[in-house]
């Protein structure tokens, strides 16, 4: 049972260090399109978010 232990906190620290040292994305999704690059207009078409330029990601 302690080794199970043990294994599951070095597990979880190994995960936290990875996503702490890893450098962030520069990007992030777009707030009007919520990140799909369009938005749906009034009869259901698609329209290409002017926001984020249909890429669905802006710089942060």
């Amino acid at each position: 049972m302690i080794r199970f232990l043990i294994i599951i906190v070095l597990i979880l620290l190994i995960v936290f260090l990875v996503r702490a040292l890893t450098p962030r994305s520069e990007y992030t999704l777009c707030e009007r399109c919520d990140g799909r690059g369009y938005w749906l207009a009034t009869r259901g078409e698609r329209d290409k978010c002017d926001a984020c330029g249909g890429s669905g990601k802006v710089l942060r």
